[in-house]
């Protein structure tokens, strides 16, 4: 009787443990998953301001290639800045 007890105990302590890692397990696996659905997010992000920055690159290109002109056909009309 007292082997069938400390086996049974033994058995209980095992299936505890198993438990415990199984759900320590599942934890990692769901602190993996946000933080791979975090970088993905902030690629994404990445990605969204780069072509951001290219279409103000762009759009201040072409501002100034408008501007220029303009600033000296004003100087040149100019009879004070000329």
């Amino acid at each position: 009787m007292r082997l069938s007890g400390e086996k049974t105990k033994i058995n209980d302590e095992a299936e505890q443990e198993r438990v415990a890692h199984q759900k320590r397990e599942q934890e990692y696996i769901e602190r993996i998953a946000k933080l791979e659905k975090f970088a993905t997010e902030k690629v994404a992000e990445s990605k969204a301001s780069k072509i951001l920055a290219e279409e103000i690159t762009v759009d201040c290109k072409w501002l100034l290639a408008r501007v220029v002109p303009l600033i000296f056909e004003c100087i040149a009309k100019s009879d004070e800045l000329a």
